[in-house]
């Protein structure tokens, strides 16, 4: 509602919080959502490191979005170590 301004005026930083309270009780969409924010900088300070954990956090409950983004996300910055195969098996599970 928030992020797209559907009845209210638009606003990334409203929407943040207002994921944020959901990403916290488990809603994975908005587990995601968030992690688009982080990544995009988008009514949030952009930190990588944030958007890997909420795109972890809703793929870890088989959204099929999350998996790929998170799978997208490693492949395209380059890990040492787990991260790197972390986000390889991601995208396995989400093709």
């Amino acid at each position: 509602m928030f992020e797209e301004g559907r009845g209210v005026a638009q606003s990334y930083e409203e929407a943040a919080r207002w994921y944020s309270k959901a990403a916290d009780k488990g809603h994975f969409p908005a587990q995601c959502n968030l992690g688009v924010m982080f990544e995009g900088g988008y009514g949030v300070k952009q930190n990588d490191t944030e958007a890997a954990q909420w795109y972890r956090k809703a793929a870890n409950q088989g959204d099929a979005y999350a998996q790929s983004s998170l799978g997208g996300f490693f492949s395209a910055r380059p890990r040492r170590g787990t991260e790197q195969c972390r986000g390889s098996s991601m995208v396995k599970k989400g093709v």
